[in-house]
């Protein structure tokens, strides 16, 4: 399957990402600022303006930066995870040694891992979903390069909320340039129409089936994700429930098995 879509995506996606880059105004930058005139306060402004500007992309840098220092820690963490992977249930002996004890945290370790992949599942399949109906819509509405924009709409779909907003600006922007306002009006509804089938319809009922979560739970969760951590709270919410969901039910079924014992 990733070999049949490398084919049929990365030949016309060569073609038509650099023909897209030329499109840009870019060239016609320099004249544009040469026709420019500023006065000494216009010119204390924009310094301020770059001083301030700088402080902002000098924070970017940093914690992009410290994020894939990060990244690439959790994923040495994971290799060593993935190396051990059979034996961590045994590390409970560190803190008890009863082996029914080692063996409720087999299982929990074993449903996470299964519920998690699911997930990890299902994200995949609504980035391909959201890249293949951008496609579809653009295609159908006659936006250039529509197969580089949607494959940018599926990608960004790892950013929950901020995600299809930044894959819609280039959208409009190239419909409005070569189509005009009425082009980009369209493609402006389209992707509003998108966000709001993903929102309500595509994730509830993508997680009920892979995860068995309801739809309202879904939904609930993502949103207390997004007031409590923002975009990262957003995309970890469902994991984090589930990682919840299973522990809890594990110590329902450790409490259970102890009382009937007693």
């Amino acid at each position: 399957v990733i070999a049949i879509s490398m084919i049929a995506i990365v030949p016309p996606l060569v073609a038509e990402v650099p023909t897209l880059l030329h499109s840009l105004p870019l060239s016609q930058l320099p004249n544009q600022l040469n026709a420019f005139q500023f006065t000494v306060p216009q010119l204390s402004e924009i310094f301020n303006q770059v001083r301030v500007s700088f402080d902002a992309v000098y924070g970017i840098l940093s914690s992009t930066f410290g994020g894939i220092i990060a990244f690439l820690t959790i994923m040495v963490m994971t290799l060593y995870m993935l190396l051990d992977r059979e034996h961590l249930h045994k590390k409970m002996l560190w803190f008890s040694k009863d082996e029914k004890h080692v063996e409720y945290v087999k299982e929990f370790i074993d449903k996470v891992e299964v519920q998690l992949g699911g997930w990890v599942r299902s994200q995949l399949f609504l980035m391909l979903t959201i890249g293949v109906m951008s496609y579809v819509g653009l295609a159908l509405l006659s936006i250039p390069y529509a197969l580089p924009l949607a494959l940018s709409a599926g990608l960004l779909e790892i950013l929950p909320s901020i995600g299809p907003a930044i894959a819609a600006l280039p959208a409009i922007l190239i419909a409005y340039t070569t189509s005009g306002p009425a082009a980009a009006g369209f493609v402006t509804l389209f992707y509003i129409l998108i966000h709001q089938l993903e929102n309500h319809i595509i994730v509830p009922n993508l997680m009920r089936h892979s995860l068995n979560v309801s739809p309202l739970i879904t939904i609930v969760t993502i949103l207390t994700g997004i007031k409590v951590g923002g975009l990262m709270g957003a995309f970890l919410s469902v994991p984090f429930y589930i990682v919840l969901r299973s522990a809890y039910t594990l110590w329902v079924k450790m409490r259970l098995d102890s009382s009937v014992i007693e």
